[in-house]
């Protein structure tokens, strides 16, 4: 019979030495994970050293990861000695600190698709979104993003839009979406329909609409009725689809009622979705990955990507460069506004606090220029915005170094693409875009649809050089300015 005091000591021994090697074990020793969790294979690396490798198993268990995630896992850990211990894992807690990217290089490897089953439900169910009307484009991009976002949800196929040009009236100077983004690649996304193919299957009448303005707390509903009115009469005039009589429209005053219209067509074949900026606020169930996918596929035309390819290796000699976007419509109205020719004293303040601020995010700047070996710093400004003041201010402060360009010197490259269109706002607008998401470290204005579009392109791209003016640069302030 065993003494029971040694089997006593002995279990105190194993506990003890149990406790030395499990920081050792699960920092150092085990090599690789396993969790079944996302919708795509990927890399992560949690803690010191544990390598997690994820497998494709469905959108239902999709995680989105924001610094870090919870998982339930089965953990399979392979010690030096090549023998197999598995522990079944609850709740963990792992820190994203590495991107792997086979792909694209997109944060998590091979971008996020819709998954085939759930394409199948999207079959033959439409959600057209009407995201051509007040504001630039890059306003409506971000109505783009949430018409996405809800035809996912809703398990529908979304109709391509068109968008409005830059500066144009309602009616005219419309851009196709194949003209802005690469559609093909778009596609491997999720399944989309043109309009044309929209109106064969769903015209001339579509009864199901939804519609809901983003301040309904104050909303004045003649003014909703006139933008209803505004929006029926562009979808009967590009595709000649009538929408129901203003009277058979139902107007949320609520986030409840606006549910209410949307559970109402969820049978539908065929949706209008009317201004989708008014449902930004809902936040809808699982879109993490959706939208790191949405952001992975909606990447520029070849053209456009050619072009930025080739301007960088001549822009600054090959060397990398520091894309800053800035935009202030203090500065535009006041510069060339309606208030230039007024003899209004606040514009003197304002432009004295706004050259104030352009020179401090130049001292930024020059920093990070000199961590990152920056060639040059690349300015992009609304077309409203003179160039030559920024850059003026800017180069007080660096005194040139790097050297600070715009987009004319990108024209005076003679790039035959650009040639093509160097009059053309919209597709300069892209371009500067375009060469943004490629910078090596990107600063921008976290108020403005178009530094954000890029915010979300480079966080997919998992390009961590990026700055927000508005929060990441504690010492400014933007009080008395708005962009």
């Amino acid at each position: 019979m065993l003494n029971l005091k040694t089997v006593f000591f002995s279990l105190i021994g194993l506990v003890a030495i149990s406790a030395l090697l499990y920081p050792i074990v699960f920092r150092g020793v085990f090599s690789r994970a396993e969790m079944k969790t996302s919708p795509y294979r990927q890399e992560l690396y949690g803690g010191s050293s544990t390598k997690v490798r994820l497998h494709s198993t469905g959108m239902e268990n999709s995680v989105g990861f924001d610094g870090a995630a919870n998982f339930e896992m089965e953990l399979t850990t392979i010690p030096t000695n090549h023998s197999t211990l598995t522990n079944h894992v609850g709740t963990t807690n792992i820190a994203v600190t590495r991107y792997s990217s086979p792909t694209r290089n997109l944060p998590f490897g091979v971008p996020y698709t819709i998954p085939a089953e759930k394409r199948q439900a999207m079959e033959n169910r439409f959600l057209y979104a009407v995201v051509h009307y007040d504001g630039g484009p890059n306003f409506q991009f971000r109505q783009l993003k949430i018409a996405i976002q809800f035809a996912v949800y809703l398990n529908r196929t979304l109709v391509l839009p068109e968008f409005k040009h830059h500066r144009t009236p309602y009616h005219m100077g419309r851009v196709s979406f194949e003209e802005t983004f690469n559609v093909s690649i778009f596609k491997e996304f999720m399944p989309v329909i043109s309009m044309q193919k929209f109106r064969e299957k769903c015209g001339p009448h579509i009864s199901n609409v939804i519609f809901f303005s983003r301040y309904f707390e104050h909303n004045v509903m003649n003014l909703l009725q006139r933008s209803y009115r505004k929006q029926s009469h562009y979808v009967h005039e590009q595709l000649n689809i009538e929408l129901p009589d203003i009277k058979a429209i139902t107007f949320p005053t609520s986030g409840a009622e606006a549910w209410h219209v949307i559970d109402k067509t969820r049978h539908a074949r065929c949706v209008v979705m009317i201004a989708p900026v008014g449902f930004e606020w809902v936040k809808l169930p699982n879109m993490a990955m959706v939208s790191y996918g949405m952001a992975g596929h909606l990447v520029r035309t070849s053209l456009l990507i050619t072009a930025a390819e080739n301007i960088l290796t001549r822009l600054c000699d090959g060397k990398p460069i520091l894309g800053f976007h800035w935009r202030n419509k203090t500065g535009e109205e006041c510069r060339i506004g309606h208030l230039q020719k007024a003899a209004d004293s606040r514009c003197h303040s304002l432009l004295r606090n706004q050259n104030g601020i352009i020179r401090r995010v130049a001292s930024h700047m020059k920093s990070l220029s000199k961590e990152q070996d920056i060639g040059c710093v690349f300015v992009a400004t609304a077309p409203k915005e003179p160039r030559e003041h920024v850059v003026r201010e800017i180069s007080m402060v660096t005194e040139n170094e790097p050297k600070v360009l715009t987009i004319d010197d990108v024209i005076n490259l003679h790039n035959p693409d650009v040639d093509k269109f160097r009059s053309d706002d919209y597709f300069i607008s892209l371009l500067e875009q375009e060469l943004c998401a490629r910078s090596a470290v990107f600063v921008g204005i976290g108020k403005s649809n178009w530094s954000k579009f890029l915010f979300h392109e480079r966080e997919a791209f998992g390009r961590k050089q990026t700055y927000d003016v508005t929060r990441d640069f504690p010492d400014l302030k933007f009080s008395r300015l708005y962009v």
